[in-house]
């Protein structure tokens, strides 16, 4: 499978018109009560060609490679053996239960974080790949730091990204073989080692005969209805990723899916990509794999909870499928076909993991009494096709030829548990309140200790991430005498003073400084950007103090030339000097005009109707912005947006492209049709312009 990150920046689209949704009721649990009742553990020859040993469950099990910690169930990989001769081992499991349709839920604390070499993934796929489908929810290589969702299918199913949020770019309309058509994301805590900073959060995947939908939430704000275990998607907003099955049934592509959870090395993406993301490391993927294991300490995945619910009524998003209501599918377990077409058009799937940071020092404690294996057969919920023996080679990325003897994991259990280390005192982030208390703060400051400055808003949501990441980050640091850290938050607007001095116009900005000078900043809310920064300069030298309470005005760049400055992911403060977007000021070794026009080239069709303006719907940044969102919803258009105060370059660069000099602006198949004032004027004269954008109401 190719590597699916962008090469640039998407443009944020938000399709505004909600769409009822159905009613789900549970149906299937999962849980450290029973999971390894409900999952077989394949052993087989990796598919997708990768560096790896998958073994059975008493391999697993008598390695620490599977099993019930205190905090759910733990699904890791080798991280002791030197030069494996048949690849790192790990574990593939794969549900004995096959679903159709539903919402697909995954409430996660740790999933495997990045590292070169490595290829983690929860999917579902169908038999006879790929003519009933793959839907990877969780997927990446290396040291890749976003999420990438994709659907794998057979021919003659083409998928459109309506209705995904701002970012989520859709690499390939056409959805047939290994390549599929997947969807980029732009927020580095959605996966791997951003995620787990964060302590995670939940994915939910509804699907539907007419789309498909992956929504993600931050730990901090996983809904009610979610935790309450009655989850409603219409009452959720905007999906990170959603396919909308324009030119695609469905219905007939994807059906019959087991749930899998995997976790591989190397093969046709990881090695494939080797070269452009990790190729300095080593000569080659398995080369780097078999010599360094200790990297793969944090591969894991750890899991609470897998629930499976059903729509229990009629929905307006759902249609029967081909064949009346008789035609969505079934279950099975050992009793045989269990109908599912009594009052329910699909099933969902609830996933809960958990988080355990090893950065923080945390240790994950296989409970004592709680890890042998009894190899027999599962009584329960035993699928009729998952014990398959057949030697049909399947294409797919994922896709295995057959999936181990039933096997699971069940008390008694005898283990000897880790006992936690006791934890010195750990360092936290102080919220500054006055521009005196900041000066007491820096002022008395040890010239070794590295101060952790950061700024952010109230109102902007991003900010919310990094506090969750920066408190997390400085819980690992202990409260030494004198500090070797010092950790402050400092609310932009409410200290000018203090932001002004160093130059922060947007946010979330970080700084980092020892006696009294800048050594680095960081704009957005790349939790690996300022992790890694955290980590090079804590361990940095001495120090002089000059006495200096608030540092000199100062340009401020970004100086991890490494990758693209993040843009998406930041907030202009209103009423700044300077209102640039996420990489705060200029950053250098910007855009050429030629890359820059191709970008805004791309950008301004993102959308049928795409709104480039300043803030976002939700929250406008400019009266005239408001007076259009408000025009645009009045008459039903469905519609993208492009944050200008996230993006400096697009700001400054489409006045030049378009020849206008004035925000908002409303593209419409890509030409420019004008401001507020020509928006107005045209529906005025034409009550139906716009009307072949608008939503159709029930």
């Amino acid at each position: 499978m190719p590597s699916l990150q962008t090469l640039i920046p998407a443009a944020a689209i938000a399709w505004l018109a909600g769409i009822a949704s159905a009613a789900y009721t549970i149906q299937d649990v999962y849980d450290s009560s029973n999971f390894f009742d409900g999952f077989n553990f394949y052993d087989g020859p990796d598919p997708t060609n990768g560096f790896v040993d998958y073994v059975d469950a008493e391999t697993a099990n008598n390695a620490g490679l599977a099993g019930l910690s205190e905090s759910g169930v733990y699904m890791g990989v080798d991280h002791t053996t030197m030069s494996p001769p048949n690849g790192r081992a790990s574990v593939r499991l794969e549900s004995k239960k096959q679903y159709t349709l539903g919402l697909f839920i995954a409430d996660v604390q740790h999933m495997p974080g990045a590292a070169c070499g490595s290829w983690p993934a929860f999917w579902t796929y169908g038999p006879d790949w790929p003519n009933a489908g793959e839907i990877d929810i969780m997927e990446g290589v290396n040291t890749q730091l976003t999420n990438d969702v994709t659907l794998h299918t057979s021919g003659g199913c083409s998928m459109s990204n309506a209705g995904s949020q701002p970012g989520s770019v859709l690499s390939n309309a056409g959805c047939s073989g290994t390549g599929g058509c997947g969807q980029t994301t732009t927020d580095p805590t959605n996966y791997g080692t951003g995620f787990n900073a964060i302590g995670g959060g939940v994915y939910a995947m509804e699907w539907t005969n007419e789309a498909i939908a992956v929504y993600f939430f931050p730990r901090y704000a996983i809904p009610e209805d979610i935790s309450s275990g009655n989850p409603d998607p219409s009452s959720w907003g905007t999906p990170l990723t959603n396919f909308v099955g324009d030119t695609c049934d469905i219905g007939s592509h994807f059906k019959d899916h087991y749930i899998v959870f995997d976790t591989t090395f190397c093969g046709d993406w990881a090695g494939g990509v080797w070269g452009d993301q990790c190729g300095a490391r080593a000569a080659t993927c398995e080369d780097f794999v078999s010599q360094n294991p200790a990297v793969y300490e944090e591969t894991y995945w750890l899991v609470n909870s897998v629930k499976v619910y059903t729509d229990s009524g009629s929905s307006k998003r759902d249609q029967m499928a081909p064949g009346g209501p008789t035609g969505l599918g079934s279950l099975t377990d050992e009793r045989g076909s269990v109908d599912m077409n009594k009052g329910r058009l699909g099933a969902a799937i609830a996933l809960s993991l958990t988080f355990d940071c090893k950065y923080l020092e945390s240790v994950i404690n296989i409970s004592e009494g709680r890890n042998s294996i009894d190899s027999t057969t599962s009584p329960l919920f035993t699928s009729t096709e998952s014990n398959q023996t057949s030697e049909t080679a399947y294409a797919s990325p994922h896709h295995i030829k057959q999936s181990s003897l039933s096997a699971r994991i069940t008390p008694p259990f005898t283990h000897t548990t880790k006992t936690p280390t006791p934890q010195p005192t750990m360092s936290k982030i102080l919220e500054v309140t006055s521009e005196d208390e900041f000066n007491t703060h820096v002022t008395t400051l040890d010239p070794t200790t590295l101060l952790v400055l950061s700024f952010h808003t109230p109102w902007a949501a991003p900010c919310a991430q990094m506090n969750t990441v920066l408190a997390t980050l400085a819980a690992s640091y202990p409260a030494t005498t004198p500090p070797r850290t010092l950790w402050l938050s400092v609310n932009a607007e409410e200290l000018p003073d203090v932001s002004d001095a160093y130059d922060v116009t947007a946010v979330p900005f970080l700084v980092l400084a020892r006696a009294g000078a800048t050594l680095e900043t960081v704009s957005g809310s790349d939790a690996g950007k300022v992790r890694a920064a955290i980590e090079r300069h804590a361990a940095g030298g001495e120090g002089t103090a000059d006495g200096v309470v608030i540092p000199p005005k100062q340009e401020v760049t970004y100086r991890d030339t490494t990758g693209p400055a993040p843009r998406a992911d930041a907030a202009a403060i209103p009423g700044t000097e300077k209102d640039a977007g996420a990489n705060g000021t200029a950053v250098e070794g910007g855009e050429g005009k030629e890359d820059l026009n191709k970008r805004l080239g791309e950008l301004v069709k993102a959308a049928p109707v795409m709104l480039f303006m300043k803030g976002t719907p939700s929250a406008p940044q400019c009266g005239f912005s408001r007076q259009l969102v408000a025009l645009l919803r009045e008459n039903s258009v469905r519609y993208g947006f492009f944050n200008i105060l996230a993006d400096d370059e697009v700001r400054q660069g489409l006045k030049e492209f378009a020849d206008w000099p004035t925000f908002p602006q409303l593209w419409v198949g890509g030409e420019l049709v004008g401001g507020l004032d020509i928006i107005k004027e045209e529906i005025a004269n034409d009550p139906d312009f716009l009307k072949e954008y608008a939503v159709v109401k029930a």
